[in-house]
This record gives C-alpha cells, structure tokens and sequence, in this order.
C-alpha cells in the first residue's frame, strides 16, 4: 500500500510533469529546451602523405552543423555509416593543399564530406563541417 502511495505520488514528476528546468536539458523535442543543432562525429584519423608516403596522422574533431534539430535523431542513426565513408575519403585522396607546406586542403576537405553527408543521410540535412585538429596537443 505504501508503495502505490509513493508510485501515485511521483506519477506526475516520472511522467515529466514540471519536475525537470528547460536549462537541465531532459527531454528531446521540447519547445521549451534549447535544440542542439550540432553533431560530433567520432575522432577522424586521416593520414598525411607526402611524395606518396605517409609521414604522420592527423586527428580531427569533426563537427556536423545541422540546419535545425529536427533531423538529428535520423543523422545519430547513420553516424557509423557516415563515419566509414570519411574515413575511406581521407585514405583514398590526400587532405593536403600544398606537400611542401603540409597544409590541409580545409575547404576541399569539408566539400569532400559534406557530399559524403548529402549521398548518405541526404541533401540538405547536413549545412557545414567544422574541423580542429588535436594530433598536437591534449584534449
């Protein structure tokens, strides 16, 4: 008896009844809690060749910018997929601008997967990239 007390008590605040601040964060889809319009992909290790011949890895944070929140459920979904295809990109084609320099190709990089994003998840679903690398430092 005691129990179903307590269960009929909390029934409102298990429910999601005003228990939870707009500011915590709970709940997806909630107009009151801000829409997160970003995903981060898992680390991408792409390799730096030089004269065709690998001379480090480059590790890269890679951020997807979302044209809204509304779609990110579908994109968490095929983040593996997506993933395996950047990784084949970054292995199949250099990143580099200028061998001389090591510069990355940035622009040419986020061309490259933002159309791997368009073939994968589709077009539109997927506004920009954003990159930083952390092959020099820590986190």
């Amino acid at each position: 008896m005691v129990f179903a007390a307590v269960v009929l008590a909390c029934e409102p605040v298990l429910a999601g009844g005003g228990a939870a601040k707009p500011s915590e964060g709970h709940g997806e889809g909630h107009a009151s809690v801000p829409a997160d319009k970003t995903l981060k992909m898992p680390r991408l290790i792409a390799p730096v060749m030089v004269k065709g011949e690998m001379v480090r890895y480059m590790h890269l944070d890679v951020t997807l910018k979302l044209p809204d929140a509304n779609n990110r459920k579908v994109l968490m979904d095929k983040v593996p997929y997506m993933q395996d295809a950047f990784v084949r990109a970054v292995h199949a084609t250099s990143i580099l601008r200028n061998e001389e320099t090591q510069q990355v190709d940035v622009d040419g990089l986020r061309t490259r997967l933002l159309a791997i994003c368009d073939r994968v998840v589709g077009a539109g679903l997927v506004n920009d990239i954003e990159f930083r690398d952390v092959s020099k430092g820590t986190e």
